[in-house]
């Protein structure tokens, strides 16, 4: 079965899998980025150039993009001068309103996807493919729920929200623990350095919540549509999910989050931004902020693919969870 490797939790997964494809997301991996460096140069986001050198080492293989920042259109770029005809990029719109635009975007897909694998458009099983997905995210929604009520290890819900990108891997349902001492709020763009989970489950901390590409997120999409799913109602359900920095109106974000922090009872939150990603750059000082006036202490520690987590990581996080 062919791999669909993708890069942003905009994408609808259904589509790809009513091909019969098995969707993977390139995750983040620490490390120098040799082969990628000779297409991307070192400023760029650290995510797209440790996506580039995990690509790179793949064969065969589909990559489904989302232009979720111009970071991605370079990736794209350098993807398919090494993939020929093997790279999709699909634009996203920025405002929910504009969901007829983002569904001439997946009917794009839809095609490229029948040209790509040689079968008619109309031998792919969208309302399958919607049936097998919702079974996942109620696993995933299940994890949510015990998270918030703070009896969940930070270390195994990394676990299952890396299963529910990577179709490879069956999802389990949630294992029970006890409770930590400090329940803790996650802001980012996706935190894929598994120390940092595990330094969290070792201080016994709580994840009770968190505004990560991968997470809440996903669990938070709808799909509402009489009869067959459709792609204006994959559409329409994947721009009204909770949004990301890059979205519009971002004033209904931020008092989406501090009313979350508040509802959730929070002692402390971790901004944790990928290095020169404009997008949360921009969000830092707002989001800081409005913490600070809910009384909510919060550090920000910068992630960087290309180089291992600094010891002062453990430090710093044992730090505020003393403050929480």
């Amino acid at each position: 079965m062919t791999t669909a490797f993708f890069n942003c939790s905009y994408l609808p997964l259904e589509i790809p899998l009513a091909f019969g494809l098995t969707p993977v997301r390139i995750k983040g991996v620490t490390g120098r980025t040799p082969r990628a460096d000779r297409f991307l140069p070192v400023t760029l986001c650290s995510y797209a150039r440790s996506f580039l050198e995990e690509a790179l080492k793949q064969k065969g293989s589909l990559f489904i993009l989302v232009d979720c920042c111009d970071s991605v259109r370079r990736l794209a770029d350098a993807l398919e001068v090494e993939f020929p005809g093997k790279v999709f990029l699909s634009f996203l719109p920025r405002a929910p309103e504009n969901w007829g635009f983002f569904a001439g975007e997946l009917e794009k897909l839809w095609k490229f996807l029948a040209e790509y694998l040689g079968v008619h458009p109309e031998n792919a099983n969208l309302t399958e493919a919607l049936e097998r997905l919702q079974r996942r995210r109620e696993v995933l929604r299940g994890w949510i729920k015990f998270q918030r009520e703070g009896v969940v290890d930070p270390l195994d819900y990394f676990h299952a929200i890396q299963a529910f990108n990577d179709f490879r891997m069956a999802m389990d349902p949630p294992e029970l623990k006890s409770k930590g001492k400090s329940r803790i709020f996650l802001l980012g763009n996706s935190i894929d350095e598994e120390e940092v989970w595990s330094i969290l489950a070792e201080m016994g901390a709580r994840v009770v919540g968190d505004d990560l590409c991968y997470g809440e997120k996903q669990a938070e999409i709808e799909i509402e549509a009489e009869g067959e799913p459709t792609l204006e109602s994959l559409s329409r359900a994947y721009l009204s999910r909770p949004p990301c920095p890059r979205m519009w109106n971002l004033d209904d974000r931020y008092e989406d989050l501090i009313s979350k922090v508040k509802e959730r009872k929070v002692d402390c939150a971790l901004l944790f931004p990928t290095k020169y990603c404009d997008s949360f750059l921009y969000d830092l000082p707002l989001l800081r902020e409005g913490l600070r006036k809910s009384g909510i202490p919060s550090i920000v520690l910068e992630q960087d693919y290309s180089q291992k987590p600094a010891q002062q990581l453990r430090t710093r996080i044992e730090a505020l969870l003393e403050k929480g």
